[in-house]
């Protein structure tokens, strides 16, 4: 006779709930690659091209959790404040940013890239000039 199991009978699955909740809050260190103190996940982020002023194609590794070779990221300006995954700055609201975008939404929707950290990065037009 099989008894069923209670999600409550099972301690595995809560703290992976919790290491999910708390992999949200994303860490980084001084160069591309992201700690999540909280899960004590490494995050791994390159910049692959900026098609234009507006976009970023960005290869996000994420330990666990997720992995985009190509990820597409738009620019807008910050909600909340936050800490930029390229760099480590601080992101204060109304900053101009960087996002993931896509449909459905990315596991690391709530990450950002500070405007300023990519600046020296070349567009397409600029290898024109």
């Amino acid at each position: 006779m099989c008894l069923p199991l209670r999600f409550a009978e099972l301690p595995w699955l809560d703290a992976r709930r919790q290491e999910e909740a708390a992999s949200q809050a994303v860490v980084p260190q001084t160069d591309s690659d992201v700690s999540n103190a909280a899960a004590n996940v490494m995050i791994n982020v390159r910049i692959f091209e900026r098609p234009s002023a507006h976009v970023l194609i960005i290869a996000w590794r994420e330990a666990g959790r997720c992995c985009y070779s190509e990820q597409r990221w738009e620019r807008t300006k910050a909600s909340e404040a936050g800490v930029c995954a390229l760099s480590g700055e601080a992101i204060a609201p109304g900053q101009p940013v960087f996002k993931p975008v896509g449909d459905p939404a990315p596991l690391n929707q709530k990450a950002r890239i500070a405007e300023s950290s990519v600046r020296d990065i070349v567009e397409p037009d600029d290898v024109l000039a």
